[in-house]
């Protein structure tokens, strides 16, 4: 993994094409994208294993991830592929919980890593955006969601 100062204009115009951020406003996405730590993964790279703390939510600004999960026998099934203006990681953030999955990088790609305190104060700033999330979540729980 290796840590990038995002292009401001890039790192904004990735969370504004996320679900979680959608409609928020410009400067508060502006000042999101300056509170978060920006990583790349090259292929192949776990950016977090299941049972790791769920202290972060990571925005994928371009690339491609797959989400493994350990069957009873120990062997790994993908159960999610997580592309551009995706997020992961926002439920074991909301919850407190450890990850339930191990996630890798099919090939190189950029994330954005917004930390928990980082997240709270958003959450207490912007209620409406917490809303959001919450939505976006609450929406993956309905059956038939991917």
């Amino acid at each position: 993994m290796r840590t990038i100062r995002a292009e401001p204009r890039h790192a904004v115009g990735a969370l504004a094409g996320c679900a979680v951020f959608q409609g928020m406003p410009g400067e508060r996405l502006e000042e999101l994208a300056r509170t978060m730590e920006w990583t790349v993964l090259d292929r192949g790279e776990v950016l977090m294993r299941s049972g790791d703390p769920g202290d972060d939510l990571y925005v994928v600004a371009g690339g491609r991830l797959n989400v493994w999960v350990a069957g009873p026998d120990g062997s790994e099934t993908i159960v999610r592929e997580i592309g551009r203006g995706s997020t992961v990681g926002e439920v074991a953030l909301l919850t407190g919980s450890r990850r339930t999955a191990t996630v890798r990088a099919v090939r190189d790609t950029l994330v954005g890593r917004l930390s928990r305190t980082s997240f709270e104060r958003l959450m207490e700033e912007d209620p409406r955006g917490a809303l959001q999330l919450t939505r976006v979540v609450a929406g993956w729980l309905l059956p038939g969601s991917p």
